[in-house]
């Protein structure tokens, strides 16, 4: 197993050296010119014409005039990838490949003059908001200003942990939070008033690991309230809703993974029964209703098409992660990624990648880095580790 996963990263690497970093995404359907004049701004129309473009099995990208372009999400998977490959490894390529994605990190910034923040970079339509190409989002700034943290400790480089603060800055003051007795939740886009549960468990450690670095007591405070909304809103069965909204009544894996990883961070910093006893009971949820039997990632929890690159890698990655709190997780990541291999993996030789997903008859074989490779290189690179007995014990 371990020298297939080396192998599946090497052609995965290999595959981004020679397309470049610039893709397609999934919901990048409204840089069309074409489809913008169709939907007329209206709101339902730019999510079927989102959803049509995402899910037809032939790229129609070329002749909508959609053109590929650097997805800075992806640039965060990777800084974390070169990161973990550098403690594992000690090599300097992955100092400099570190640098490289920094800067693309760096330019791509959404200028606030007082913040840094970062978004999808393309317009995009939901059922909960509308945004233009130059909308910033908490997910995406966390991701990134997570992986500036993770960088700046090899980089040696305070400039990272600057701009780290400043997004916390942005995702405090600009987006803004709202409180509910004890605990507090932080909106995802500008003035959305609607609190979705996966991002806030990820506010609740990015503030940890501000807090970590700096010693900001500030941040630790937001950490723990942050942490304790999301355990007051934990369903009985361990699981939780996308969103408190009827709208985002849904348990999906990727989402739920989020929330997982996020509780056992917490809890390598603070010895919290509340926090514990939901880690527990949510890893439990996790594994017997989002996976099959056959260790399976299954994309809801009613349902498991489709197979999603996406949720396939933040499976194995959670997975991995929760395995040094106990074991038996191990087995079910290693089941989820040879799964993603016979699945999802379109091997070409020396070189591969993960196509995007596959229904019960059609296979949607469109390459997205940021969908679906680089949450796979991380995925995979963090399940090697867990492998070899590498990955430090977060739940203590």
């Amino acid at each position: 197993m371990k020298s297939e996963i080396f192998e599946i990263l090497k052609k995965s690497l290999a595959y981004i050296d020679e397309n470049g970093l610039e893709s397609y995404d999934p919901f990048d359907a409204l840089t069309s010119p074409i489809i913008l004049k169709l939907t007329f701004n209206n709101s339902l129309l730019k999510r079927y014409a989102i959803q049509a473009v995402k899910r037809l099995p032939v790229n129609v990208r070329p002749c909508l005039k959609i053109k590929k372009k650097i997805h800075v999400m992806s640039m965060a998977h990777l800084v974390l990838y070169e990161c973990l490959e550098y403690h594992d490894s000690g090599e300097s390529q992955h100092k400099s490949l570190i640098e490289k994605y920094i800067n693309i990190i760096k330019q791509n910034a959404i200028d606030h003059e007082r913040y840094y923040s970062w978004g999808l970079g393309f317009r995009y339509s939901t059922r909960f908001v509308d945004t233009h190409s130059n909308t910033p989002n908490i997910f995406t700034t966390l991701n990134i200003a997570n992986s500036l943290i993770e960088a700046a400790q090899i980089l040696e480089n305070d400039e990272c942990i600057y701009i780290a603060e400043k997004a916390g800055s942005f995702i405090i003051e600009r987006l803004g939070f709202v409180k509910e007795e004890s605990a507090l939740w932080f909106k995802y886009y500008p003035d959305q008033m609607i609190p979705v549960y996966n991002v806030n468990a990820m506010v609740g450690a990015f503030f940890l690991n501000l807090w970590k670095i700096t010693s900001n007591d500030e941040y630790k405070d937001f950490s723990q309230k942050a942490i304790l909304f999301i355990e007051k809103h934990q369903n009985n069965d361990g699981s939780w809703y996308y969103a408190r909204d009827d709208a985002g009544k849904w348990i999906d894996g990727f989402h739920t993974g989020y929330i997982l990883e996020s509780l056992l961070f917490y809890l390598s910093e603070f010895n919290d029964s509340r926090v514990a006893h939901s880690l527990a009971i949510g890893a439990n949820f996790y594994k017997d209703y989002l996976f099959t039997d056959d260790g399976l990632p299954k994309y809801q929890s009613i349902s498991v098409l489709p197979m999603d690159s996406q949720n396939f890698a933040q499976a194995i990655q959670t997975l991995a992660k929760l395995s040094v709190y106990d074991n038996d997780f191990l087995t079910y990541a290693n089941k989820a990624y040879e799964w993603s291999i016979q699945y999802l993996f379109r091997d070409l030789g020396d070189i591969g990648y993960f196509i995007a997903a596959r229904n019960k008859l059609l296979k949607n074989q469109n390459y997205y880095l940021r969908w679906s490779q680089a949450p796979m290189i991380l995925a995979m690179k963090y399940l090697q580790l867990a492998n070899s007995g590498k990955l430090e014990d977060k739940s203590k």
